[in-house]
């Protein structure tokens, strides 16, 4: 897709900084066939190599993608449990979260999506918009706000600004693709590229008084054909206005790895770059196995003039001089073994750069403690991502409700416990045993909730009613059992009998 780097759709220099290390994660999420496609970039071709073996040699190299792998590794753990609303979310918006972007995803699935996009980028965004009041509408009630996740990819700038001790952004450009029918084939789809662009302005307030408010002006571009078939950008309308009630750009940051306000680096480019090496060493690989078990005839001692046109077969023979020796050559192979210990060196260092939960590996000699440092170590870069994670969702229902006109948007909460801890049978006895004499039945409830025995929506107060319940139907059984077994009483000062 043509893209004009100039005018609207120019890269800032901070983002400019950032590409290269984007481009390259994005390659290697995009699988074999972007690899495939980017060839030239990430399998140049050899010395003297035609370009009918370069090709064959390009279509047959497959990526095996650990990257895209550790991406689901590390959002799933995130992720195994459903962000979730805490109560003081206003309930206008809770019933707004089962279709937040107004395209079918409801907020698990779009945290889902976003926090995929932030690993890969290092950063991703949410924008809350709200469709604008259609002209001569009086009233906009029935217009909702919405979420837009934006890729850091498609970010062309951001300009931040410190105010009252906030890094507040003041102006936002980013790019996308409108899927348009060719005019001259009603049939044929054509992509346009498009710049949006979002800017914090002064502007006099509505209420006629003259002061000056701060609002948030947006513009559209779009790529065309201009004066003698030169690509330019075009802008698509007038500029306008977001509502009223916006005195700031809408926008959420969701960090993997911050460098700075409203910018970030790809935090798995290490990774990338392995498993390039570890896609172009098995390319390697699988060329020379080719070549070492396909055998090539030779012939010595006699003119090629003389063999040119002959035919070589198991059912075929050849005529030669008494000089003229023929065979077959092949390759010993003696370099295969040295070049498998090399990619299985490879996958272990994209193991250790990855997560090493994410890879099985056995390590004998490994200690209870060291694994738990590991485990920290992981949480702890893990959980950086997910407060991240937790902090922009919880933005974005603040613009959510500053659209809405709301005080407050509430919180979201995201899971931060990623070490799964199952309680079998044996555990959950021992634990029993210590209940009551040295563990309250709350803890153990609590315990058993953590290892996710108990489900999280379990009460343990209503739980002790249904036990104190059940302790009087008890005891109200057994006095009914008792009163049901005792023997009738003997009468021993009787009056009636024989003198």
């Amino acid at each position: 897709m043509e893209w004009l780097n100039e005018g609207p759709g120019r890269q800032s220099l901070r983002r400019k900084d950032r590409e290269e290390a984007i481009r390259i994660c994005r390659d290697v999420l995009g699988g074999t066939l972007r690899l495939r496609e980017q060839a030239s970039t990430y399998l140049p071709r050899f010395p003297k190599e035609d370009e009918t073996h370069y090709r064959r040699r390009v279509n047959s190299s497959v990526l095996f993608n650990w990257f895209k792998r550790t991406i689901g590794g590390l959002s799933g753990m995130v992720m195994r449990k459903d962000p979730k609303l805490e109560e003081n979310v206003p309930k206008q918006i809770v019933a707004h979260m089962d279709d937040v972007d107004m395209a079918g995803r409801d907020l698990p699935t779009f945290a889902q999506d976003l926090f995929d996009e932030a690993w890969a980028d290092g950063m991703a965004l949410i924008f809350v918009d709200k469709p604008p009041i259609p002209e001569g509408a009086t009233r906009d009630q029935d217009q909702r706000p919405y979420w837009i996740a934006v890729e850091f990819k498609d970010v062309l700038g951001i300009s931040t600004e410190r105010i009252n001790g906030k890094d507040v952004v003041t102006a936002i450009r980013w790019r996308e693709f409108a899927t348009e029918t060719d005019p001259a084939d009603e049939f044929k789809e054509i992509q346009v590229p498009r710049v949006r662009a979002y800017n914090l302005v002064t502007h006099p307030a509505e209420d006629g008084s003259g002061a000056e408010v701060r609002r948030v002006r947006w513009r559209t571009w779009k790529l065309q054909d201009g004066d003698k078939g030169k690509r330019q950008w075009v802008m698509d309308g007038e500029p306008q206005l977001l509502g009223e009630q916006m005195d700031e750009i809408p926008l959420a940051p969701v960090y993997t790895n911050r460098v700075a306000a409203f910018d970030a680096e790809p935090p798995l480019l290490d990774l990338a770059t392995e498993n390039i090496r570890h896609f172009q060493k098995l390319s390697d690989r699988d060329n020379v196995e080719h070549v070492a078990s396909v055998p090539i005839f030779v012939t010595t001692g006699v003119d090629y003039s003389d063999v040119k046109g002959f035919s070589v077969g198991p059912t075929v023979g050849m005529a030669l001089p008494k000089e003229a020796t023929a065979a077959y050559v092949e390759i010993q192979g003696a370099g295969l073994e040295q070049t498998r210990e090399s990619l299985k060196d490879s996958e272990h260092r994209m193991a250790l750069l990855g997560l090493s939960m994410l890879h099985s590996e056995s390590r004998a000699a490994e200690t209870a403690t060291s694994k738990r440092i590991d485990k920290s170590e992981s949480d702890s870069q893990l959980a950086k991502a997910a407060k991240s994670l937790q902090m922009g969702l919880t933005l974005a229902l603040y613009y959510h409700a500053k659209w809405m006109g709301l005080d407050s948007g509430g919180e979201v909460k995201v899971n931060l416990d990623f070490e799964l801890i199952r309680l079998d049978a044996q555990m959950i006895t021992a634990l029993a045993a210590l209940v009551p004499a040295k563990m309250s039945l709350d803890t153990f409830w609590e315990l058993l909730v953590q290892g996710e025995i108990l489900p999280e929506t379990f009460d343990p107060e209503l739980e002790r009613t249904k036990l104190e319940e059940g302790d009087l139907q008890t005891l109200a059984a057994l006095a009914k059992a008792a009163a049901q077994q005792t023997p009738p009483a003997q009468d021993s000062g009787g009056t009636g009998g024989a003198a």
